[in-house]
């Protein structure tokens, strides 16, 4: 099976040393997949962050996408995936995703 690799990218800062969860929310400025099956890549952005129905977009997005992809993330399962539930208000399909 080809892989969808997955990243975000957040608007808030975070300071040095505290959990990103005691400054949410955080926005997500930008998202990306790229895949390994030389499928163009796809892009998200929002100014300054995306929308809760475009993030719900996403998460509608990666669903379709895993049915015939491993989705692949670096921490995606303790950061972006936790980012995109609470962005998105889709935590349980987030969850899936982890």
């Amino acid at each position: 099976m080809p892989y969808a690799a997955f990243d975000i990218e957040i608007a808030k800062d975070i300071p040095d040393g505290k959990p990103w969860q005691e400054v949410a929310p955080v926005g997500i400025t930008c998202a990306a997949l790229a895949f390994s099956d030389g499928r163009p890549a796809r892009f998200y952005k929002g100014v300054p962050s995306i929308p809760r129905h475009g993030c719900a977009a996403i998460v509608q997005n990666l669903e379709a996408l895993a049915k015939n992809y491993t989705l692949v993330t670096w921490n995606g399962c303790g950061f972006d995936f936790a980012v995109l539930a609470q962005e998105s208000g889709l935590v349980e399909e987030c969850a899936r995703g982890r």
